[in-house]
């Protein structure tokens, strides 16, 4: 059974559309990661899941039920949906110790003090938190904060767990970390959880699949894998690490791949069904690398130490192209070089 169906979702603010059809099945104990940029629909898809915002039209159903039903003018309240959720801003409230903060759901259900305690303990454990049961939220940092919400989400043992952007306040190191425990929390529990994020690392690192969106409307989903060697178009192949985007020329098609001239130079790449002469090229920084003898002629115009790799903006044949190397690779401005492309995508114009 799917634990969680949207069909046809939209969204619009007068002539303003905001989500557009959005349709996806989820799987169960699937760690499911909507991205895009800001404004592209993906809070407010959230939103919508939660019960938060009505649907202008669309179905949405959790398991064997409706949640939502344009068509038969069917709704469920927030309360109602057995969907855990924790926000961007955490929401925990610090007139109330951790234990309190955590077992409120289950407390205005009336849940029985003995099933309250030994649930609330259960997940404080769960997110490392055992200790802190006494401490009053403001006594902890923005990780335990964090990780308090999501205890609270937790404790009612949701169908669902939705999850509105909520590292984007923490440092870069916790948000490593707390990616990490989401996973294994997630994996540990089997629940079905959607993430939404700006974060391409976010969506890659912590996801089964990834939804990308732009402009209210499902642009591709897929496995990290699959979004990120195989974008379906130009926006994709950018927003989800980065890309050089390049015009390019069909010159023969071959049994599973296809032979395109790019730059002045022609090269293999995977077969794609299209019946265009010309198109674009998604070329990875890090599939180009740098030439002993022969290759395309390139000068560096830019160039970024990162500790562990450099970057380099090249000009090739008046082109703009980006690689990443290593550090043995040590160049300067304005040196010339010679690179050689050994992989890339056909994307359609």
């Amino acid at each position: 059974m799917k634990p969680l169906m949207l069909k046809d979702i939209t969204k619009k603010y007068g002539d303003t559309v905001v989500v557009n059809n959005f349709t996806a099945d989820i799987n169960r104990s699937e760690l499911i990661t909507i991205v895009g940029p800001s404004g592209c629909g993906k809070t407010t898809t959230l939103r919508m899941i939660a019960g938060f915002i009505d649907p202008t039209y669309g179905q949405i159903s959790l398991g064997d039920r409706d949640l939502v039903n344009k068509k038969t003018k069917k709704f469920i309240e927030p309360e109602n949906r057995e969907i855990g959720m924790v926000f961007q801003s955490y929401a925990v409230w610090p007139h109330m110790d951790v234990f309190k903060n955590v077992s409120y759901p289950l407390k205005i259900r009336k849940v029985n003090k003995k099933e309250l305690t030994e649930k609330t303990r259960r997940v404080l454990k769960l997110v490392h938190l055992e200790k802190y049961e006494k401490s009053y939220v403001h006594e902890l940092s923005g990780g335990q904060q964090q990780r308090v919400a999501l205890a609270r989400a937790l404790v009612m043992e949701p169908d669902l767990l939705l999850l509105d952007e909520p590292l984007s306040n923490l440092d870069a190191a916790l948000r490593e970390t707390m990616r990490a425990e989401i996973k294994e929390i997630q994996r540990k529990l089997e629940v079905t959880i959607i993430n939404v994020t700006h974060d391409q690392t976010e969506a890659m690192t912590m996801s089964d699949r990834v939804i990308v969106m732009n402009q209210g409307n499902i642009v591709q989903i897929g496995t990290p894998e699959e979004i990120y060697n195989y974008p379906e178009n130009a926006f994709v192949a950018k927003f989800i690490g980065s890309s050089n985007i390049l015009n390019c020329k069909l010159l023969e098609k071959e049994e599973g791949r296809m032979k395109i001239e790019v730059l002045g130079t022609s090269f293999y790449v995977p077969e794609k069904d299209t019946n265009q002469e010309t198109g674009l090229v998604s070329i990875r920084p890090h599939h180009v690398s740098v030439s002993e003898d022969s290759g395309l002629d390139a000068t560096i115009v830019r160039r970024l130490y990162q500790g562990d790799r450099i970057e380099y903006y090249l000009e090739v044949h008046g082109e703009t192209v980006r690689i990443i190397t290593d550090t043995d690779n040590d160049f300067q401005i304005d040196d010339e070089i010679k690179i050689k492309i050994n992989k890339g995508v056909w994307l359609d114009e």
